[in-house]
């Protein structure tokens, strides 16, 4: 199955996915030794799964050849061994000109991506954000919202701003090169309502879902820097329990 249109997101429990070391490249295999942590681990592996699925279903409209996976390596550090968004070397050391995000949460893992711009991907399990995490890093507004949303909306629209401020720093920090910080993230609009996912059909890889489905809702999310302010697209929609946001 081809991706027809981007951005898209692939999510995933972890445990689904059978063996995914043996899609790694020798590079990446290197790599995981230095996670000791089983959790910490998995997520990072089938991370890196999830973009070279997301890679196969774009370049199988374009290519004749077998997409070999452990001939692509995800790159997460730059030169100065600091983390960035991730992206993706060919066999040829090549860098492919695609754009990718990756989050997780406790059961779940996804990875994004879009073929022209820049995109930041988080998820938030509902009702995991805990009420000094709102009072210390959501802004008036943010918390006045919270206060007029009612009791089963809530902790529903308590996730989907953090998803929502987490999604804008992954995108813009390629920009601000600044830390998080959440309280300078604003969701700006005013939702009520959160769709659930639009899928494309499931494969052994998770289920991909198509962000440019017009029915997904738009919202603005406003960074306020040092020096100046930006503001982006937040796309949302829910899996299950979990809240995902889309930046770009």
């Amino acid at each position: 199955m081809s991706i027809p249109n981007s951005p898209a997101v692939l999510i995933v429990r972890p445990d689904e996915i059978d063996h995914p070391e043996e899609y790694l490249s020798s590079a990446e295999k290197e790599c995981i030794q230095q996670f000791r942590h089983p959790l910490v681990r998995q997520n990072w592996v089938v991370s890196r799964v999830l973009i070279k699925q997301l890679t196969e279903q774009v370049l199988v409209t374009s290519k004749t050849e077998e997409f070999v996976y452990s001939d692509y390596t995800v790159v997460s550090k730059n030169e100065n061994d600091k983390g960035c968004q991730p992206f993706v070397i060919d066999k040829n050391g090549e860098r492919l000109p695609y754009w990718y995000s990756i989050s997780h949460v406790d059961g779940f893992v996804a990875a994004g991506i879009d073929c022209n711009n820049p995109l930041g991907v988080d998820l938030c399990k509902v009702g995991a954000v805990a009420a000094v995490v709102e009072r210390g890093f959501y802004t008036e507004r943010e918390k006045n919202s919270l206060a007029d949303a009612d009791s089963e909306f809530r902790p529903i629209l308590s996730s989907l701003i953090w998803a929502a401020k987490e999604a804008a720093y992954k995108l813009l920090s390629i920009q601000t090169l600044e830390p998080f910080v959440p309280a300078r993230y604003e969701l700006a609009s005013d939702v009520t309502e959160i769709l659930p996912a639009q899928t494309a059909p499931f494969n052994p890889f998770g289920l991909t879902i198509d962000f440019s489905a017009s029915q997904l809702s738009k919202e603005k999310v406003v960074y306020t820097g040092k020096e100046n302010s930006l503001s982006v697209t937040v796309q949302f929609c829910r899996y299950e329990d979990v809240v995902i946001a889309l930046a770009r």
